[in-house]
């Protein structure tokens, strides 16, 4: 019933676009600052918005296009070594479940955030002018306490998702964002459509911050859905084609030939975040909106042993009067790579939408990342990133 709701959706609204040149939004979270730029070569994923009968909003699509680049053998996946950290894994059934990957809540008035610590892999996106958000990928999600809050998909998020083999847990989306959960076929868990079984509105967050920034699940919610979606028929293990998006040095080492990186700033318009380097625990620390970014079912820090900047270019949707952003998200491009308080240029590359995400260092050489817990941010140009002390 979902996909059948969900390709009417998407029908009629590309019957309307045929109809018209012109993108509106309205009700956006926040009033955008336009920070378009033009998109290079590749595919692009472009949304704007329109109600979606929740009380929230969804977004209207356009369409999308595909593009190339060279194939590059995967990394191999082995025993006893998770294949999204590179660290040991006591139980190796998890080296062969299906990721989750879940979209967060990024906008100041919506912090503190709940299990964003406990993910293996947090991308930050633009969605529109300087506001990001987050979509965190966890290899033991029934580990996780309190999930959230929780907000809709967008194409370049879906992307993401597509290239781990996650499941995707998310909010609503663009009628875009949902075409392409159609025709990719994508495992995916929705607040608009599985309800109270699995999401909750947290009615403290609801009073205090706003209902679009209370939704809520837990680890154990999203585990049993899982358990559901397995006894239907749904693959939830890795596909067995299934391609290791990163290697792994064995044990930490440092870049060569690389510049200082005590410090790692991204620029989103105004908002800016950044990581501290900090050598006693050889990770860099999260900051963001001016103070440390906190997960609150910890109430510790955020902490990562690799950063990663990608260069993604994207552009405000013209028309859209809330200014959100599509993104040339498959195709190849410039970024740098930090750990250990040492930075070097890399290049990466995403052959298709649904195609893992590869990592090189200038030369074409596989980037080894080291083992532990990665973030990976797309700016607009490595304009908008900066390493230095």
């Amino acid at each position: 019933m979902q996909r059948k709701t969900r390709g009417r959706i998407s029908l009629l609204l590309a019957g309307i676009l045929l109809l018209t040149t012109v993108f509106s939004a309205c009700g956006s979270e926040e009033t955008p600052t336009d920070t378009s730029g033009e998109p290079t070569s590749g595919a692009i994923s472009g949304m704007t918005t329109l109600p979606d009968g929740s009380g929230t909003l969804s977004e209207i699509p356009i369409g999308v296009t595909t593009g190339t680049t060279a194939a590059t053998e995967p990394p191999v996946r082995p025993s006893g070594i998770h294949f999204l950290t590179g660290l040991p894994v006591a139980d190796e059934s998890l080296n062969s479940a299906r990721p989750v990957a879940v979209v967060f809540n990024n906008l100041r008035i919506a912090l503190p955030q709940h299990g964003i610590g406990a993910a293996d892999l947090v991308f930050e996106v633009e969605a529109e002018g300087g506001i990001t958000r987050l979509v965190a990928v966890y290899s033991d999600i029934a580990a996780v306490g309190t999930i959230g809050s929780v907000r809709s998909a967008r194409p370049v998020m879906i992307n993401i998702a597509m290239g781990l083999d996650c499941v995707f847990v998310h909010s609503g989306g663009s009628p875009q964002a949902y075409s392409d959960l159609s025709a990719y076929s994508v495992t995916d868990i929705d607040g608009l459509y599985d309800g109270g079984a699995v999401f909750y509105r947290d009615s403290g967050r609801a009073n205090s911050m706003g209902y679009e920034h209370a939704l809520m699940t837990t680890g154990s919610r999203l585990s049993s859905k899982l358990d559901k979606l397995a006894a239907q028929g749904t693959r939830v293990s890795l596909d067995s084609g299934y391609a290791v998006p990163f290697a792994f040095n064995e044990a930490d080492t440092a870049p060569t030939g690389g510049s200082a990186a005590a410090k790692v700033t991204t620029k989103y318009g105004s908002y800016q975040p950044f990581f501290r380097y900090d050598e006693a625990s050889g990770n860099y620390q999260r900051y963001q909106y001016g103070a440390k970014h906190i997960d609150n079912n910890t109430g510790e820090q955020l902490s990562f042993k690799n950063v990663v900047v990608l260069s993604v270019k994207s552009s405000v949707i013209k028309g859209d009067a809330a200014g959100r952003r599509q993104f040339s998200d498959v195709g190849s491009g410039s970024g740098l790579y930090a750990t250990d308080g040492v930075s070097v240029p890399i290049k990466w590359s995403k052959a298709s939408a649904a195609a893992p995400l590869k990592l090189t260092y200038e030369d074409g050489t596989e980037l080894k990342l080291n083992p532990g817990k990665t973030f990976l941010s797309y700016v607009n140009g490595m304009e908008n990133a900066t390493v230095g002390n």
